[in-house]
Order: structure tokens, then sequence, then C-alpha cells
């Protein structure tokens, strides 16, 4: 489905609406969080979202992230909005969270026979630690390349292109979602270290073993639609990382969707 410009923009507004849900909760609770991704990127180079952007991304650290989940079981508008991750959602297979819009639906191309909560969201991040030893982070980048693909195996084994890998990802999704989760959650490194990394997607080549832990140290306020939200301090040398020169607009072939949906309900 290609949405129209002023369907993106109400796209966008919805997730704006759930982004100033997170900063309500961490500001009230003390709780240190980040703009991500695009949405970082938006907020240096436009003061907002990328005008063809249709996703929004807050990252965590592992500790900051526990704080968020019980504090939304106290203070999340609970009407209005759903704190999806594999604990309160049992269909739910990622291995990082999403707040979803209540009363909306966002369904990824691909996706329609998932069965959890497909709300329009935002993507909650959590940035694990990442062993320094480069022996053991190649071993631990390969053991969540695992992980990512046995939890992927519900919706490939319907959505990939290949028979193959259909076959395949039918075989792995006998795998019960909870011992994957145990395992993950066994193999998880949690000491601290020089990087940390979104282990449960697979991130930019060029920080394909994370970003520098300490850039994330301390956050800053930046604008992102005439709101300020907090960001980390050390954004400029994590964005050279991810899109080198990012003040620089992408060819105009480069600008679009990256999250094809078949269908999309909007929150009256």
């Amino acid at each position: 489905m290609d949405l129209t410009k002023e369907q993106l923009r109400k796209l966008q507004m919805v997730e704006f609406e759930l982004i100033c849900e997170v900063d309500r909760i961490c500001r009230k609770n003390h709780i240190k969080y980040t703009l991500y991704a695009g949405t970082l990127l938006g907020a240096i180079r436009h003061k907002g979202f990328i005008p063809w952007d249709d996703d929004a991304d807050i990252a965590f650290l592992p500790e900051d992230y526990d704080k968020f989940f019980e504090a939304c079981k106290r203070d999340l508008d609970h009407e209005k909005f759903f704190l999806q991750d594999y604990r309160t959602d049992p269909h739910y297979r990622w291995g990082y969270a999403k707040l979803r819009r209540n009363h909306s639906a966002f369904v990824r191309e691909g996706q329609e026979h998932m069965k959890y909560h497909n709300g329009i969201c935002i993507d909650v991040f959590t940035l694990y630690h990442v062993p320094d030893n480069s022996v053991l982070r190649k071993m631990y980048y390969a053991a969540f390349f695992l992980i990512r693909k046995a939890l992927y195996s519900e919706a490939g084994k319907v959505s990939d292109r290949s028979v193959f890998r259909r076959n395949l990802y039918k075989v792995v999704n006998k795998i019960p979602k909870e011992s994957i989760f145990h395992i993950a959650n066994k193999v998880i490194y949690k000491k601290p270290s020089e990087l940390v990394n979104l282990m449960f997607i697979p991130n930019a080549k060029s920080c394909k073993y994370g970003i520098p832990a300490r850039c994330l140290k301390k956050t800053v306020e930046v604008e992102f639609e005439g709101r300020k939200f907090m960001a980390m301090a050390g954004f400029d040398e994590v964005l050279r990382m991810a899109y080198g020169d990012y003040m620089k607009l992408p060819p105009i072939k480069q600008r679009g969707s990256h999250n094809p949906a078949s269908k999309i309900e909007f929150p009256e």
C-alpha cells in the first residue's frame, strides 16, 4: 500500500503521540532514553520526522528499559496505548518492544497471518552490551543471528520468497517461543563493555558489532516536531557511523518507505 502525503503525515502524528507518551513516563520516573536511528537523524537534520519516513524509534540501555517496563504498569495510559513485548503479548515474537496505539492498525505486508496486537506503533529498542573480546564478539553476533531467525520463523514460513527457506522456517517454528527467549536471556551479555548493539535485529554494516557505549552515558535535549526530547549526547559520532555525511540528503530513489503495509487504520 502506497501512502499519500496526507496519510503519511497522519501516520507520523500518531507515532509522535506515542513518542510523547514514552517521554512523559520517562520524565515522570527519571528514566533515560534516546531517540534512535532515523528518528534521531530526523531530529538533528529536520527537527522532526524525515519527510518520507513512516516509522519511529526509541532506545534504552537494558537497566533503563527494565525501569520503563515497570513504570508502564503504573503510568501508561492503557486506554490509548499498549506496551508490547514477548511478556505482554503471547503472540509477539520479536526481541524488542513496541508501543502500540490502541484502536488502530498497521499490518505489515507478508505478516497478515500474525496474531499479535497490530496497532500503529513505534519501535522500543534495548541496546545490549557486546563482549570486548573480538572472538567472543563474533560468536555472540552469530548466536543472535540464529536467535533472530528462530523468532522470525513464524513470519518467514509464510512470507519468505524462497520455497526452501519457507520449509526450513516451518521446521524451526516448531521450537516454542518461550524456549527461544529463555535461551536469548541466558546468552545476553550483562557486563559493561565498549559497545552496545541491537542484538535482535541486524544493525547497519558500518556499526555491525555495535556503537560506542560512551555515546549513551549522557543525554541532551533535541527538538523534534516542536517539542524537546532526550537524545544520546554522542549522537554526532553514532550518526556518522551509521549514515556517513548524515546532513546530506540521500538520492531521491532512496527516499521511500521501508515498512510497506497491507492495512492501515487510524484512531478516531
